[in-house]
């Protein structure tokens, strides 16, 4: 009777143990999933936290239930082209562009293969160079300090209907090959007119996660481009000429199915 008693008293001993290794292992489970859940839908992983009762909080004073949490995730998808919501005036839309001297000879040659590229989508926009300083409607120019840490150019986005004035060119921009320069170029143009990234609001194309503002403030869908699953690692749309970041070696010289129908739906002929 004590040796059964014993082996008895060990077996529910052994099974209690069992049931607390389970249980620690579903609440693991339930916060890993929480957090995923939550990164998915576009948290910061610095804004999420674990408190001492195994609860996860959002910014300190949210706690995130395993429905709630899926629930933000539900829809399951990040929308690829945004524009912002200052256009270029139908009046303003024959958009000349002045290459400063400051920037040689093949640099301006790089503008005027992006202006190509631009020009090829047949929409409402046209570009042209020009050599008048005064009668632009874009200026490019070159600047001698570095813009910021990693930052190749620095443009300004539509104002009072007239495209972003000027197009800032950093040191770190001219020392790449001469087809990264004609990709940002025509990148740099598009923020001019109003495109935003593609991924603004997670810059995975960047292998990071964070926001460029707060919410969608300033980032309008354009309606009809595609969707992607909020989780990409890369950008939603690989091919774009619209990502935040693009590799340095093959960077896209032409626009993605996306950009040209975001590109013909916010401009249209």
């Amino acid at each position: 009777m004590n040796i059964n008693l014993c082996l008895r008293r060990g077996l529910v001993a052994l099974c209690l143990v069992s049931a607390c290794d389970d249980g620690a292992a579903a609440d693991s489970d339930r916060t890993g999933e929480i957090i995923s859940n939550l990164l998915e839908a576009g948290y910061p992983r610095d804004d999420l936290d674990v408190d001492d009762d195994g609860r996860v909080t959002v910014q300190g004073d949210i706690a995130m239930s395993l429905r709630a949490s899926r629930e933000q995730r539900a829809p399951q998808t990040r929308f690829r082209q945004y524009f912002t919501t200052n256009k270029v005036a139908r009046c303003n839309r024959a958009i000349k562009v002045l290459v400063d001297e400051d920037l040689d000879a093949e640099f301006r040659a790089r503008v005027a293969e992006a202006l190509v590229v631009w020009n090829s989508v047949g929409s409402g926009l046209s570009f042209s160079l020009t050599d008048e300083f005064g009668e632009q409607d874009v200026w490019i120019w070159g600047s001698n300090e570095p813009l910021a840490p990693g930052v190749l150019a620095l443009s300004l986005p539509p104002e009072g209907g007239l495209p972003g004035e000027s197009i800032a060119v950093g040191p770190l921009l001219l020392s790449q090959s001469p087809r990264f320069q004609k990709h940002t170029m025509i990148h740099e143009i598009g923020h001019t007119v109003g495109l935003r990234h593609t991924d603004f609001n997670s810059r995975a194309s960047c292998s990071k996660r964070e926001n460029e503002g707060a919410g969608d403030v300033g980032a309008e869908w354009i309606e009809g481009t595609s969707v992607a699953h909020p989780s990409d690692t890369q950008s939603p749309d690989p091919l774009s000429m619209f990502n935040a970041c693009s590799s340095r070696t093959a960077p896209p010289i032409v626009f993605s199915p996306d950009d040209v129908l975001a590109i013909l739906t916010v401009y249209p002929r």
